[in-house]
């Protein structure tokens, strides 16, 4: 699976999870070839692939997404369901699942570097600044 596939699978999940209140489907920041599934257990075609830009233009529209999300929340809104049709799932089973989601797969990530050798991911707090 390319490293890149890696990064890709985690970013979609949070741009799918974070949708708009009430939406009973995606609301997607960025379109990719939808040859490209989200899912492990579909293959990605070797023609297909992602480039580094356009991950980082996929994860800056996401965190302004989430910035956006954050910045309006309140204490009651995290109790409520999050999506139409889907009663058992609230804002904050969305923030526990995809926190959980991301260091997982973080973790994965920094064992594929360690494993060649590369430098792993730093960890910062939300807006610590980098060293």
């Amino acid at each position: 699976m390319p490293f890149w596939y890696q990064v890709y699978h985690v970013a979609y999940f949070v741009d799918y999870w974070f949708r708009a209140e009430g939406a009973t489907a995606a609301s997607l920041c960025m379109e990719f070839d939808p040859r490209i599934p989200p899912e492990f257990e579909h293959d990605v075609p070797t023609d297909v692939s992602v480039s580094r830009a356009e991950i980082r233009e996929y994860l800056r529209r996401i965190r302004a997404k989430l910035t956006a999300l954050f910045a309006s929340l309140d204490d009651a809104a995290l109790a409520r369901p999050v999506y139409d049709g889907a009663e058992e799932y609230t804002l904050l089973d969305i923030l526990f699942g995809q926190s959980r989601h991301i260091m997982y797969n973080v973790g994965y990530c920094n064992g594929i570097l360690r494993e060649r050798n590369l430098e792993e991911s730093d960890w910062y707090s939300y807006n610590e600044p980098a060293e």
